[in-house]
């Protein structure tokens, strides 16, 4: 269970840390705005969906259903970036 003392603590620092990017701000006006970069990057696995593949498949009315299958990841995992 989170403390209220620590909640508040960290609420404090986030202020703190905003005051002094405010005041980088209107010191340098356009240079530090230019300079940031905000992205971030994480990892998906891939599905390779062998049940939309079987319902795509043509079959006869007297046929049975085919068995559907549950998707299962893939070996690899994809990286991925956002920015």
């Amino acid at each position: 269970m989170v403390t209220m003392a620590i909640v508040i603590r960290t609420q404090e620092k986030y202020l703190d840390s905003a005051c002094q990017f405010l005041q980088k701000c209107l010191k340098e006006e356009k240079g530090l705005l230019d300079s940031i970069v905000v992205g971030d990057e994480t990892r998906q696995c891939h599905f390779i969906s062998e049940r939309k593949q079987i319902s795509k498949q043509w079959r006869q009315s007297w046929s049975p259903v085919a068995n559907k299958f549950k998707q299962t990841p893939s070996a690899g995992k994809v990286m991925t970036t956002v920015s």
